[in-house]
């Protein structure tokens, strides 16, 4: 989808005003094509913070893939909450700082790399830097940022 203020508020409820009755929404139309188009690869999700997580009571990223069927792991880990929406366009390349491999966690050869927005791309390129070294890497976002396209 393109991001634009529709999109922005209908994530917002979902997400932060914890409506998980709309998760459904995002996907439903597209999971026969994304199970067909990802069934080789691992779903990587973006991680969200420890405090951010406790405070929703789910997980946005692996709710929203909730009957796609595919195969996901959580290599990534966030140190703090670092909302990048509330932040300038140069200052949200500190996301580096906060983004991580978890450890022990092996890294598969064939990945796609899930974020649910791409406002500027900072997460999927911090998630990127962290596992390009692989085989096979694919990136999906539920919704871009019409500029990054342009």
């Amino acid at each position: 989808y393109e991001y634009d203020d529709y999109l922005e508020d209908l994530m917002f409820t979902f997400k932060e005003n914890m409506d998980v009755a709309l998760h459904p929404i995002f996907l439903y139309p597209f999971r026969k094509l994304l199970r067909k188009k990802y069934r080789k690869e691992t779903i990587v999700f973006a991680p969200s913070s420890f405090e951010k997580e406790m405070e929703r009571g789910f997980q946005t990223l692996p709710l929203l893939f909730q009957g796609i069927k595919l195969p996901t792991i959580q290599l990534f880990e966030k140190e703090k909450d670092y909302k990048q929406s509330s932040k300038s366009f140069l200052r949200r390349k500190g996301i580096k700082e906060v983004i991580h491999l978890r450890k022990n966690v092996e890294i598969p050869e064939r990945i796609v790399l899930v974020d649910d927005m791409c406002t500027s791309g900072e997460t999927l390129k911090r998630m990127y830097e962290l596992v390009k070294h692989k085989e096979k890497v694919k990136i999906f976002t539920i919704a871009i940022n019409k500029k990054l396209l342009e």
